[in-house]
């Protein structure tokens, strides 16, 4: 399961990225907020 976490986070920050070279988002602001959201919703069982 930790595989399929690691993807997961791999793919919102491939997608934060690759919005921010668009222009669409600010980088740091979202990475940020991915990071608090992910570091506390984590699931224990995995």
């Amino acid at each position: 399961m930790k595989k399929l976490f690691s993807f997961v986070i791999a793919t919102l920050v491939f997608s934060t990225v690759f919005a921010a070279s668009l222009g669409q988002v600010d980088s740091h602001q979202v990475a940020s907020d991915t990071y608090i959201n992910a570091s506390s919703s984590e699931p224990g069982g995995l």
